[in-house]
């Protein structure tokens, strides 16, 4: 009975070891991963948004994160935003 449970931890083991090889070979995590998430759904977003909405686009992003990213594209004239306080909105240019 011990060379069956030897062999099948054995087996059992190995699998479990070359899966999560596997997905640590998925996972990424390169600096500047998250402002390019924040700019990628800013780009796929038709019309007005808001800060609320971008935070649910992109989960794993900090506020103030968002807020740097949006300040910059206004700064750079790609972006406006209309109004101020929670509820403001952002336009593209």
């Amino acid at each position: 009975m011990l060379p069956w449970w030897e062999y099948f931890l054995g087996v059992s083991v190995l699998s479990a070891y070359r899966d999560f090889e596997q997905r640590v070979g998925l996972v990424t995590s390169t600096k500047g991963a998250k402002t390019a998430m924040v700019l990628d759904a800013i780009n796929n977003i038709v019309g007005d948004f808001s800060i609320k909405h971008l935070k649910e686009q992109c989960p794993t992003v900090g506020i103030d994160l968002i807020r740097r990213i949006l300040r910059q594209e206004r700064n750079a004239g790609r972006l406006e935003c209309l109004g101020r306080g929670p509820d403001a909105r952002w336009r593209k240019k």
